[in-house]
């Protein structure tokens, strides 16, 4: 996180970049509750397979 954090520092100050940089944020946030949802989802099927 700390080194992906050091790549988007740079991108702040110039205002294209900026925007580039939330289209990356929000792209993040979407794998990640994607990735989420998935992980919860096997959570769950392996509690179903547990009982």
């Amino acid at each position: 996180n700390k080194e992906m954090l050091k790549l988007l520092l740079p991108l702040r100050y110039d205002g294209k970049s900026v925007v580039e940089c939330n289209h990356f944020i929000s792209q993040l946030l979407i794998y990640w509750a994607i990735n989420t949802t998935l992980s919860s989802i096997e959570l769950k099927i392996q509690i179903c397979h547990d009982l």
